[in-house]
């Protein structure tokens, strides 16, 4: 219901796949056994999924990326934060130092990491305030 919309006050993507039609060809996509029609429909970086955050423009989105993440990760990243910008979505992007997709999101188990800290900052208060 739409009274329930609010329970959920932001998103935290961390080094994310925005786009998934480049997997389809790949070896990654072997055991998936993704189809194009799967790949649209669940990119964020697709026209249908982007109209759609227009209705929930009360959500705070954080992309994280590593900045030893691969070029691809990290211009998917850029761009999903353009994306969302331009239909006037909160959204802030980090480069996190020193870390690439996989030790970012293994990190998050340390009590003192930044990102943690960070990322129990933003589920209380429900924005990125630093």
């Amino acid at each position: 219901p739409h009274q329930d919309r609010n329970i959920v006050r932001g998103v935290i993507h961390l080094s994310g796949v925005f786009d998934l039609l480049p997997i389809l060809s790949t070896s990654v996509n072997f055991p998936l056994k993704m189809t194009r029609l799967d790949a649209e429909m669940f990119s964020p970086l697709q026209q249908g999924n982007l109209d759609r955050l227009v209705t929930a423009k009360h959500l705070q989105h954080w992309v994280v990326v590593g900045e030893n993440d691969s070029p691809a990760f990290k211009e998917q990243a850029e761009k999903y934060v353009g994306e969302l910008e331009g239909r006037g979505c909160q959204v802030a992007f980090t480069v996190q130092p020193s870390e690439d997709h996989f030790s970012l999101v293994e990190r998050l188990m340390e009590d003192q990491y930044s990102l943690t800290l960070q990322v129990l900052a933003f589920i209380n208060t429900g924005s990125v305030s630093w």
